[in-house]
């Protein structure tokens, strides 16, 4: 029987210890900056202006991360094994959205170009003024609303979904403008899987810039926690997005805006932004 000396039995064990901790990271994410400072054994979460990193499988969905924003990012790397899509037994409550009402008027889609590329609004039940339109186009529009005035009442509508794969209990919750709480409740009865709430709350229209929150409070076991808040600027815009076919295939590379809402996607040569 071959016995090995200590100093080998002590080799064995880190190396087997060096294969478990390399095996046990191997299918984590990889960031790299661009003053060329790597961060390897991660988990990131892309938001657009930013990268939240968390460094233990056990904190991703939790405030316990890093952020970088999008300006210091290089590239980065995604590598995922099957853990990362196991179905925990847990619940997962989600603030989705915040709505607003009455809804203000829009033009997507309702302007018209002639032969020679002049615009002007139109289409669907606004009137249609002819020529007069292209030197007056408020004329057009003027029976519409574009704002809310000083003091209007308008309704804001939490939703909340349960996004995990188990019952959540019942949970309370706030809401809050500019940070200071103006209003609490507490949702009384258990919330299903993918089943959805709402939670309205009143408020008079101020010029600002100004922001709504809304929070769940609950100390029950989540997957994740980080969604368990939203907040949105009561001046905000929305942005329209649109999918190109295929855009997703292998090989194509998609770039970092070089600037305002401008994104650029190539292939083979060939480039659209």
């Amino acid at each position: 029987m071959m016995i090995l000396r200590p100093i080998y039995v002590l080799i064995l064990i880190l190396l087997a210890a060096a294969g478990f901790s390399a095996a046990r990271c191997a299918f984590a994410d990889r960031l790299e900056l661009k003053d060329e400072t790597v961060v390897e054994n991660c988990f990131i979460r892309d938001e657009g202006i930013r990268l939240l990193i968390w460094e233990d499988m056990r904190d991703v969905g939790t405030p316990n991360w890093r952020i970088y924003p999008r300006s210091q990012v290089k590239r980065y790397e995604i590598e995922r094994d099957e853990s990362w899509d196991l179905h925990p037994n847990l619940p997962d409550l989600s603030v989705t959205f915040i709505e607003i009402n009455p809804k203000l008027a829009g033009l997507h889609g309702r302007v018209i170009y002639d032969v020679f590329g002049r615009p002007r609004p139109g289409g669907g039940s606004l009137p249609d003024l002819g020529e007069r339109a292209f030197m007056e186009p408020e004329e057009v529009v003027k029976g519409l609303k574009f704002k809310y005035e000083t003091g209007e009442e308008i309704k804001l509508t939490a939703h909340v979904k349960n996004v995990g794969f188990k019952t959540a209990e019942p949970f309370e919750y706030l809401w809050a403008i500019d940070g200071r709480e103006v209003q609490s409740g507490r949702y009384d009865r258990p919330l299903k899987e993918m089943e959805e709430a709402t939670f309205d709350m009143r408020w008079r229209w101020q010029e600002g810039f100004h922001h709504v929150t809304f929070k769940i409070i609950t100390q029950q076991p989540e997957i994740a926690t980080i969604n368990n808040e939203a907040t949105d600027p009561l001046w905000g815009w929305d942005s329209c997005l649109w999918s190109i076919k295929g855009a997703l295939r292998p090989g194509i590379k998609i770039e970092p805006p070089s600037g305002p809402s401008r994104l650029r996607i190539s292939t083979a040569g060939t480039s659209r932004s």
